[in-house]
């Protein structure tokens, strides 16, 4: 009985967490629209999305705001946020860029 309890509590703190990420993924895709590759690994890494990437670190440690990191390089390739995100390319990975 123990185990069911702790495996529904997991399940459920796992759902409530992915859909916790949904909102901010319809935001960047609002403040950006022509960014057509953006999903959910544009802010986590691939295939664990509990673990940010070094762009979704950037937006989570500045309050959640998209302009507030746009001038930052948060993948540190020499290119901002918002000349990646212009460009279609991944903010947080150093070997994509414009």
């Amino acid at each position: 009985m123990k185990k069911f309890l702790a495996l529904s509590f997991l399940s459920l703190l796992t759902v409530t967490s992915a859909m916790a990420k949904m909102p901010y993924l319809a935001a960047f895709k609002k403040q950006y629209p022509s960014a057509t590759t953006a999903k959910c690994t544009t802010c986590h890494e691939a295939g664990g999305y509990t673990v940010r990437n070094a762009y979704g670190h950037d937006f989570e440690t500045h309050d959640h705001n998209f302009v507030a990191i746009e001038g930052l390089d948060s993948d540190g390739d020499g290119f901002t946020n918002l000349q990646e995100i212009t460009a279609g390319t991944n903010a947080a990975d150093l070997n994509s860029h414009p």
